[in-house]
């Protein structure tokens, strides 16, 4: 997945060492950091790992992995700035002792792009103004009410 990611190309050659454990109510959070120059340098990547319920509010439990990568902040040539989101995530849910192995997978965000949505109704009904019994008439019939 890291040739497929934007800026994470070369992850592998690094090691992430554990930085922080939160232990919140119903899940475990750890977070592990990657550094140049074995932790002596700038930090290239996070990975946040939660154990236990995933989301709030679904009860099952399972595992979640965020990768971040800090490459396009970083480098030298048109920095990125402000909020640097999750590049890709793995979810694996537990469920009667079991993984569920369809949804386990690495999911990587899409580039932004832009696309035409067309909003159909199913079941088309008479608006609110026809079921009131306001018709096209009613504004210029309230003007010259006056």
């Amino acid at each position: 997945w890291e040739n497929a990611v934007e800026d994470c190309q070369s992850l592998e050659s690094y090691s992430f060492q554990l930085q922080q454990v939160d232990r919140k109510k119903g899940h475990w959070i750890l977070t592990y950091g990657a550094w140049e120059d074995y932790g002596s340098g700038r930090q290239v990547a996070e990975l946040r790992v939660t154990i236990g319920r995933i989301q709030a509010l679904d009860s099952h439990v399972g595992l979640a992995a965020y990768i971040k990568c800090f490459a396009s902040a970083i480098r030298h040539n048109k920095p990125r700035r402000g909020i640097i989101r999750d590049s890709a995530k793995l979810v694996m849910r537990v469920d009667k002792n079991e993984v569920t192995k369809d949804t386990m997978k690495w999911e990587i965000r899409a580039p932004p792009s832009r696309c035409k949505l067309d909003i159909v109704g199913s079941d088309p009904c008479p608006s609110q103004r026809v079921l009131m019994g306001i018709g096209e008439g009613a504004a210029q019939a309230l003007k010259n009410h006056n």
